[in-house]
């Protein structure tokens, strides 16, 4: 789909595309009845719904690649959401997967602004700049990093699963990190003179 840099407005709850979808034009919305997998992405702010005609079996929402120039908002209702390489998000990103999983450990990714998790299973984001996370939330294991370090802006709640940065911390605000008893590591530095609260079976960090 190629609008130029017209508006793209694809929201009927019964589109089904089969095939991969690439994307070109401005603000965007895209919905699919079951999983849907992108292609190259060249949008103003994007919004997509995957598996929109549940109940069902949630099928996998592929992010694809490209740039996003605005805020990305996901919604897989339940399924997990990939990537096929590096995604370059200008704007925040909120990521609503249920019971998927997300992963988004493309070490190229940017995220211009705050990404949260309203809910997931397991979480795995990585980014080539900087990782500024706002709220978090997941049923299973949190892993987070950027090559020049993570941002924590918001509360990281786990259900019982580990938690991990995989790069050095800095601390923009007071946050709850929450392992529900998995552990909390901290594979670099933690920095920040904020109030930092963390309950965990274990805590690591060097």
């Amino acid at each position: 789909v190629n609008a130029g840099t017209g508006p793209i407005t694809l929201t009927q709850t019964s589109n089904d595309f089969q095939g991969v979808v690439n994307l070109t034009g401005g603000a965007t919305q895209i919905t699919d009845a079951n999983g849907l997998t992108l292609g190259t992405l060249s949008t103003g702010a994007l919004t997509v719904v995957a598996n929109a005609s549940l109940p069902g079996t949630p099928g996998t929402l592929n992010l694809g690649t490209g740039n996003i120039y605005g805020d990305l908002q996901i919604n897989s209702n339940n399924g997990p959401i990939t990537q096929t390489g590096a995604l370059n998000v200008e704007g925040t990103t909120t990521l609503t997967a249920g019971t998927g999983s997300i992963t988004l450990n493309n070490t190229s990714n940017t995220f211009g602004n705050t990404v949260s998790v309203v809910s997931a299973n397991n979480i795995n984001i990585q980014a080539a700049g900087i990782l500024q996370t706002g709220s978090i939330n997941a049923s299973g294991s949190v892993t987070v990093g950027g090559a020049q370090g993570v941002y924590l802006s918001g509360d990281v709640t786990s259900k019982g699963s580990n938690i991990v940065y995989t790069s050095a911390v800095q601390l923009n605000g007071p946050v709850d990190i929450n392992s529900g008893g998995g552990s909390i590591t901290f594979d670099s530095t933690l920095n920040g003179n904020k109030n930092l609260t963390m309950s965990a079976f274990y805590r690591d960090w060097e």
